[in-house]
């Protein structure tokens, strides 16, 4: 895997994952914020029963179609297994990717190149800053 600070493009560098089930009506704007930011997207439509697949391939993702629902954690692992990129940015189809984040989360990856996951900061449309109170990944003094 190259260096995170190695001048290499958005589309070369990260992809994003999107798991989608019946996510039809938040899809548009999540996978429109990451084309402005340049990142390409994979799309595991997970047995979707709306429009969540045709979205997808009209704003230029790739779209794994799951013949039924898989699971979040299963879906997510198809995508990444799809990913030809050295990172992979793990997004919920709600999620409206900032100007900005995903060049302050490679940033990031430069800083701590050790490190085996990032999270960004995630704020709410109300401008609540969400709070994970203890992550099952790692110790509670560390979140």
């Amino acid at each position: 895997m190259p260096p995170a600070n190695e001048l290499l493009p958005l589309h070369e560098t990260v992809t994003a994952v999107v798991v989608a089930y019946d996510s039809a009506d938040v899809l548009p704007a999540c996978l429109d914020a990451l084309r402005r930011e340049g990142v390409p997207a994979i799309v595991v439509d997970n047995a979707s029963s709306d429009d969540s697949a045709a979205i997808a391939r009209a704003r230029g993702a790739t779209v794994i179609a799951s013949p039924r629902n898989e699971g979040y954690g299963r879906a997510n692992n198809l995508g990444i297994a799809a990913c030809r990129t050295p990172y992979a940015l793990i997004v919920n189809p709600d999620l409206v990717l900032q100007p900005g984040a995903m060049a302050g989360l490679l940033a990031a990856a430069g800083r701590y190149p050790d490190a085996g996951m990032l999270a960004p900061r995630i704020v709410e449309p109300s401008g609540r800053v969400f709070i994970q109170p203890r992550s099952l990944l790692s110790p509670a003094h560390l979140n």
